[in-house]
């Protein structure tokens, strides 16, 4: 008897935790200005994308033109990536990011399945920063200032 009612309570807390079960929805969010902070800009669409789920963020060609590239100018560092469903950053080429005196990280990777594409990376301390246990991220198609140590892993320049 002790043992129907085991497996019946086991049962029941299968198929109630079963239905609480969902799927993290992905998301895309598109940069349309060259601000700082607010709504549309970079750093609102990164604060966005560490919700869960695996997002995209593009930049506005219209603003971002490949051929004529516009300048986001930060103040401080750009909030980190940090959700493990992976986020991919394209810049497609017209995206430049800027710091105002070489003092602050510009962007910091602390999850996995990251992609960075089509950024133009200068002014800062460092580019971007691989924080921990960051795997299966990739940059590709970005630049940087030579010899600034611009992206690093765990405080190893690579």
């Amino acid at each position: 008897m002790n043992l129907r009612k085991l497996m019946y309570t086991l049962y029941y807390c299968f198929v109630i935790s079963f239905g609480s079960y969902h799927m993290a929805a992905a998301a895309n969010y598109t940069v349309d200005n060259t601000s700082d902070s607010g709504y549309g800009s970079l750093r609102e669409a990164i604060i966005s994308a560490n919700a869960p789920g695996s997002d995209t963020i593009t930049f506005d060609p219209a603003v971002f033109p490949p051929a004529s590239p516009a300048t986001i100018i930060l103040t401080s560092s750009l909030p980190a990536i940090v959700d493990n469903n992976g986020t991919t950053i394209d810049g497609n080429g017209g995206v430049i990011i800027t710091g105002i005196d070489n003092s602050f990280v510009g962007m910091t990777i602390s999850s996995t399945n990251n992609i960075i594409r089509g950024l133009q990376l200068n002014g800062l301390r460092l580019g971007i920063e691989f924080d921990r246990d960051t795997v299966n991220s990739h940059i590709t198609t970005s630049s940087a200032e030579r010899r600034r140590g611009n992206v690093t892993s765990f405080h190893t320049i690579l």
